[in-house]
């Protein structure tokens, strides 16, 4: 082979091992998802924050996620070991296993993240070992601010609120305290006591308890002191995201939730007894009331169909009265007008009489002094005489108190013309008997005659 050979193949030698060389060490790469903490050479540092392609130049370069996140619970598939939940303890003395999840952001300037790979030296799972430690502590003193019952029924949002902040703030200020605990007595349970000077029966008084507890210690505008800082406020490290993701009770624990759960339902159940007898002593009271009520209405009713009636029969009543008082008094003036029209025939036979008795004694007169009667004068005496049995007549029909005697008629009209005569003739001489004529100066030897010839006529 020849020297120009054996130059060339060393020469393409060199080439590669540069060429590698220049890969390998010379070019460097940064994704959007990172920082990186670049120290070349010579020993000059430098952060690139741009993604893409550059000459790296033989430097050594950590990379840093922008955003980390983490989950410490025992799942074996979600963790990097088999055990890694945060045990805490609560003011009753459960205690828990607390699986947590963290999302949080590495520093942003330079010089924060300058300092962010000199205390972690390069390596990310250190910082995510101090995040874990810092929560560590905050869920082991949040804790004791509660009993276990209590984050078990009603607290696990305050629980999860109180870590976060102590993550972000730091560790909040505590004091142990002891609290006074009231444990009502139910009054049905216990049983009622002796009564009182009043005659009313006491009920026990509630059961009062000493019990220590942890509680925050408030500022002046009622925000929880800082007792110490948090210690990612020294590593620009953000937490971003919190959770818990589960809590896992001890057995001496749960066996306490499943006594009190048992007391609990026993106790709800007592209430709902009581208020099922209260609802049924409350329903035969309200039917009690609602049958007394239908009861006071029925009456109501009869009353007031009672009263409609005795006021319908009243108004009848008076009604009736009115009308046979309008009857009565019709009636009356009918009388009092009849009474009338009578007396006023009665006056006018009277002055008829009168009239005729009149003539007759002019008629007398002249025949005493004539001393004979001639036939013209017996004519007029004879009419006189009809005129008085006219009169005689409507006398009869005037309504005055008088007694009739007479025997019986005949059939027909004869009868009926017979009977009228008898009475005009039982007028005549009820006129002679009266002594009528004589006060008026007439003979009544005159009449006299005309009667027995009226009934010699018969």
């Amino acid at each position: 082979m020849s020297k120009k050979s054996i130059f060339t193949i060393i020469a393409g030698v060199i080439a590669l091992i540069v060429v590698i060389a220049l890969l390998a060490g010379g070019i460097g790469k940064n994704d959007a998802q990172n920082w990186q903490v670049i120290q070349s050479v010579g020993g000059k540092i430098t952060i690139r924050d741009k993604a893409g392609w550059y000459p790296k130049m033989f430097a050594t370069v950590w990379t840093y996620p922008r955003y980390v996140d983490k989950t410490w619970n025992d799942v074996l598939d979600e963790g990097e070991k088999a055990k890694e939940s945060i045990r805490t303890t609560f003011n009753d003395g459960g205690t828990a296993q607390v699986s947590t999840y963290v999302r949080y952001m590495t520093p942003t300037s330079e010089d924060t993240r300058l300092a962010f790979h000199q205390q972690f030296a390069g390596n990310i799972e250190n910082a995510t070992g101090a995040v874990k430690a810092h929560q560590t502590n905050c869920v082991k003193a949040t804790g004791p601010l509660m009993s276990a019952s209590e984050n078990q029924s009603a607290r696990k949002a305050e629980f999860t609120q109180l870590i976060w902040d102590q993550l972000t703030d730091g560790l909040y200020a505590m004091r142990s305290v002891e609290k006074e605990i009231r444990i009502e007595v139910d009054p049905l349970e216990a049983g009622l006591v002796a009564a009182d000077t009043t005659g009313k029966l006491r009920t026990p008084k509630p059961v009062v308890e000493f019990k220590k507890t942890t509680e925050l210690i408030l500022d002046a505008n009622g925000k929880p002191t800082i007792a110490k800082s948090s210690p990612l406020e020294n590593y620009d490290i953000k937490i971003m995201q919190f959770s818990v993701t589960g809590i896992e009770y001890d057995d001496q624990t749960l066996e306490q939730f499943a006594t009190k759960k048992q007391s609990y339902l026993a106790a709800e159940q007592s209430k709902a007894d009581r208020e099922m007898e209260k609802q049924e002593r409350l329903n035969v009271i309200e039917k009690g009331l609602r049958e007394v009520a239908t009861a006071q209405a029925e009456g109501n009713v009869a009353k007031e169909t009672a009263v409609v009636a005795a006021q319908l029969k009243a108004e009848v009543a008076e009604q009736a009265k009115i009308e046979a008082l309008t009857v009565a008094s019709m009636a009356k003036e009918v009388a009092e007008i009849e009474k009338a029209q009578a007396q006023i025939k009665l006056d006018t036979a009277q002055l008829d009489a009168e009239a005729i008795v009149v003539l007759a004694k002019a008629e007398q007169e002249k025949i005493e002094l004539a001393g004979a009667l001639t036939e013209l004068e017996q004519a007029m005496i004879d009419a006189q005489v009809q005129m008085a049995n006219d009169v005689s007549m409507n006398l009869a029909k005037v309504n005055v108190p008088m007694i009739t005697m007479g025997g019986g008629a005949g059939a027909g009209g004869a009868g009926q013309a017979s009977g009228g005569l008898d009475m005009n003739l039982v007028n005549l001489k009820m006129m002679v008997d009266s002594g009528i004529l004589e006060k008026l100066g007439i003979d009544k030897s005159v009449i006299t005659r005309q009667i027995d010839r009226s009934k010699n006529a018969q």
